[in-house]
């Protein structure tokens, strides 16, 4: 079989057979498309096929080594996470066989340009003071100054492409087209859910969100305002943003106001006239 066979094989065992058999990163012409680095502007509690897939395959590979987590409420600083598009995998550098299962993997991907990390669509880690991201590639690994220095966990975000498993790790096809994810319609808002491929720039100037006497709430929150919308919406009154509520408000969001599915200031405007 040869080495690129071994590469497109679809399934758990395609990066343990990659990290086993020890692939050499092919030639750069023959990976993804090196895409910039994509903000978060959505908030989106759905789990992403691409972000699922490499998890499982972290697993199978070092299972039970490290806790997986993904999705984490949406609040205002920078964090892939918000949109499901992160991972963070609990490996201790205070612990010998966690930190040489970090850096094997982390380096793996990092060889030859990012090669593999294109493959997976991985946009940026960071581990133990040091982060290495995709759209710089040429820098390498280099300090990472963050308030969180990541000693106890390795992050990895993830492009669009990455996060929807359109790139050649898990479709098997080199990808040459960026999806470039959703767009903001208010400023200062969440972006609507992603519905599918966009490649055109978002637009620059917004308009203005409408006001709301009600804040902002997203899935994972509790607040006596969530009960408000609850009520209204059909949905359980318990004041927890779960998702028989995120479903109920992004059904009810069609039609109405941009879908984000998150209580965000269009929509209480229009469900509560406040």
């Amino acid at each position: 079989m040869s080495v690129r066979t071994r590469w497109v094989a679809v399934g758990a065992s395609a990066l343990a057979v990659a990290l086993t058999v020890g692939l050499a990163p092919a030639a750069r012409a023959d990976v993804d498309v090196r895409t910039p680095y994509e903000a978060q502007v959505s908030c989106d509690p759905r789990p992403k096929p691409g972000v699922t897939r490499f998890a499982a395959l972290m697993r199978a590979k070092y299972d039970p080594t490290g806790y997986i987590g993904t999705y984490r409420p949406c609040a205002g600083d920078t964090s892939e996470h918000y949109d499901s598009r992160a991972m963070d995998w609990m490996l201790n550098v205070k612990n010998p066989a966690q930190n040489r299962i970090a850096y094997k993997v982390t380096r793996w991907m990092s060889a030859n340009g990012g090669a593999n990390a294109r493959r997976f669509g991985i946009s940026y880690m960071i581990y133990n003071h040091l982060t290495w991201k995709v759209y710089r590639s040429e820098r390498g690994w280099y300090p990472y100054t963050g308030a969180v220095p990541h000693t106890d966990h390795v992050h990895f975000s993830f492009s669009w492409d990455g996060a929807m498993a359109r790139t050649s790790a898990f479709s098997g096809r080199v990808n040459r087209v960026i999806d470039l994810g959703p767009c903001q319609v208010y400023a200062g808002q969440f972006a609507p859910l992603r519905t599918g491929i966009r490649t055109a720039p978002c637009p620059t100037r917004l308009a203005k969100a409408p006001v709301s006497i009600y804040r902002v709430a997203v899935y994972g929150q509790r607040s006596a305002q969530i009960r408000v919308a609850q009520r209204l919406l059909g949905a359980t009154a318990d004041g927890s943003f779960g998702p028989g509520t995120f479903s109920k408000v992004a059904a009810w969001q069609r039609g109405h106001v941009p879908v984000t599915g998150a209580l965000d200031k269009a929509t209480w405007r229009r469900l509560t006239g406040k």
